[in-house]
């Protein structure tokens, strides 16, 4: 069988439509992984630490007097895990990103879009948050 110009071009459309549609795929698939679309129950008593900010898994609690904000722990520039602060700065281990605690904008790139504030509610009595997670 012969392929022309046109065959040729259509062939190798065809193939990278396919590619892109499985790198789409599993880009959905970590998304769903990393932050589940469920809520999470944190006892904040428990949780935060003296300097106001714990790393619980996919989020990141601050918590500072009456401030309370929850942020993805997903680093926005590659999606690494953030794990670790440093005097109220959250760094990114893969590239040195680094995000302010109390905020979650940059500080420092290469990221350029702050980190994602997560929905919660808070139960005084209990000292509990309900984080909404994807």
């Amino acid at each position: 069988m012969m392929f022309n110009r046109r065959a040729f071009i259509k062939v190798i459309a065809t193939a990278l439509a396919g590619v892109l549609v499985l790198i789409w795929a599993g880009m959905l698939r970590r998304n769903r992984r990393i932050f589940g679309g469920t809520e999470r129950r944190i006892k904040i008593d428990s949780l935060v630490s003296d300097n106001g900010i714990q790393f619980a898994g996919e989020i990141i609690v601050y918590k500072k007097g009456e401030v309370l904000r929850v942020f993805s722990s997903t680093c926005t520039h590659a999606g690494c895990r953030i794990s670790h602060e440093r005097d109220g700065i959250l760094e990114c281990p893969c590239h040195g990103s680094a995000y302010s605690a109390a905020t979650g904008s940059v500080v420092k790139g290469p990221a350029v879009v702050p980190l994602k504030q997560l929905p919660f509610t808070y139960n005084r009595s209990s000292s509990e948050i309900v984080v909404q997670i994807g």
